[in-house]
């Protein structure tokens, strides 16, 4: 059986934040030193009336146009996020719901840098044992908070969807 990519979807919230931006609030972490150890420039910031499941239902609205796909159709919906809405219900099945995909299997997986790997194996693997045709599989992140000096950042990198078949 061949499975593939078939389309993917991103999606990012408004606000972005640049490294000086960073730096005024977490003055040890000069734009130089964020650049070189991170390699990002800018990031965005989640409004406060975005969540995780926001961010990924959007990307996932996107991939499906993109695969010509009815949320119907997906077998299986994994969100890959260390940064949940809630503890429980799992956040797929809260993108589960503003998506329409009424007939999938979902669950989370917290594999936090990793999980986009993780949830595109997962996804495969759920495809090639014969549970379904099709796996939505998204990554993203909407409340992740670090600690540095006792300052906290919030931060909304870009969620992404792929749809495999």
């Amino acid at each position: 059986m061949s499975i593939g990519i078939i389309a993917t979807g991103a999606w990012v919230p408004q606000r972005e934040v640049t490294n000086e931006q960073v730096h005024a609030l977490v003055p040890d972490a000069p734009p130089e030193w964020i650049e070189g150890r991170a390699g990002i420039r800018t990031r965005r910031y989640a409004a406060p009336d975005e969540a995780t499941s926001d961010l990924a239902s959007r990307a996932a609205d996107q991939a499906l146009r993109a695969a010509g796909l009815p949320a119907g159709s997906i077998d299986f919906l994994v969100v890959a996020t260390s940064t949940g809405d809630y503890p429980q219900p799992p956040t797929a099945c809260l993108v589960q719901d503003k998506i329409g995909a009424r007939n999938a299997a979902c669950f989370d997986l917290n594999a936090a840098c990793s999980g986009f790997i993780y949830a595109l194996e997962v996804a495969r693997a759920m495809i090639s044992a014969t549970l379904g045709t099709r796996a939505a599989r998204t990554v993203a992140e909407g409340r992740h908070y670090f600690t540095m000096r006792s300052s906290l950042l919030r931060w909304a990198p870009n969620a992404r969807k792929g749809i495999l078949s």
